[in-house]
């Protein structure tokens, strides 16, 4: 038996009016200029490679599997030169990278939002969810839930060899939930943004103890991730939930190590008491994305 979740992503929009108009708009133009250059140049390529590192993404069976195929895609000739060529460009005109970061659409959580049905879209529990832009970068949702103590996996979106679901027994072992926001594209690639919860439940209550940001990962460095996590409501039940969020700040260093743009992001984790028998209840889960 398998339970449905809710996937809401909600993006908060901050809009700062220059200074100067004209010389804004002036330094704007010459800037977009330069990034529609190394599109026309490199843009096909980029796609393609997108396109490959996709396909991993969706393949994988598990972390370990799409861990060692990430690395020997970045271990083919054509890709280290492709790297090569565009390391050279951004090291010369680090502005150039600047820009181009700010229009990676994977990073901007308002395309991202547009590829989303926010108030309908549904996660089944051993589900991962990829959301692809139209630059070739993409994001993907995926949850993880298992026990504390025994280190027992009891549902992965990585794996979907076989039929789980969230089910947490009363009086038992502390049970975890991982929800993993992750945004790739081919230079900045694998930001894992996690947000972890640790529970138990006794007959209609459910119990946060903790919330940490374990699994968070990012290419240092290229792109670094400062994070840090709390309980905003440590009881459930199941009209009432218990509530995580993770707060992230994601730096893209670039190619020449030096940080270029900063993007904020959080992971706001709601947990309630579902479906129920005797011996323990299911675990609905809903997850909001701000930026």
């Amino acid at each position: 038996m398998r339970k449905n979740l809710l996937l809401v992503v909600i993006f908060v929009l901050a809009i700062i009016a220059p200074t100067s108009a004209f010389a804004s708009n002036s330094v704007q133009t010459s800037n977009d200029k330069e990034v529609e250059k190394f599109i026309e140049k490199y843009g096909e390529a980029i796609n393609e490679a997108n396109t490959d590192l996709l396909s991993i993404y969706q393949a994988s069976k598990n972390d370990s599997d799409e861990q060692q195929k990430i690395k020997d895609f970045y271990e083919k000739k054509e890709i280290k030169e492709l790297l090569h060529k565009v390391r050279r460009e951004f090291n010369d005109n680090p502005e150039l990278e600047t820009k181009y970061i700010e229009n990676v659409d994977a990073f901007d959580l308002r395309k991202v939002a547009e590829k989303l049905p926010i108030n309908s879209l549904k996660l089944n529990s051993a589900e991962k969810k990829i959301v692809t832009m139209e630059d070739g970068s993409f994001t993907q949702v995926t949850e993880e839930f298992g026990k504390v103590n025994s280190n027992e996996l009891l549902m992965s979106a990585s794996s979907q060899e076989f039929d789980a679901y969230r089910y947490i027994r009363y009086d038992d072992d502390d049970y975890y939930h991982r929800w993993t926001y992750t945004i790739v594209h081919l230079f900045y690639p694998d930001t894992k943004l996690a947000l972890m919860s640790y529970m138990s439940a006794t007959i209609g209550k459910l119990t946060i103890s903790n919330a940490t940001t374990t699994g968070t990962f990012s290419q240092v460095p290229i792109v670094s991730v400062s994070s840090s996590a709390s309980v905003i409501r440590s009881s459930g039940s199941s009209s009432t939930a218990a509530k995580t969020s993770g707060s992230y700040q994601v730096t893209f260093a670039g190619m020449n190590g030096v940080g270029l743009h900063v993007e904020n992001y959080d992971l706001n984790a709601s947990y309630r008491l579902d479906v129920s028998d005797r011996y323990g209840a299911f675990l609905d889960t809903t997850l909001t994305v701000v930026q």
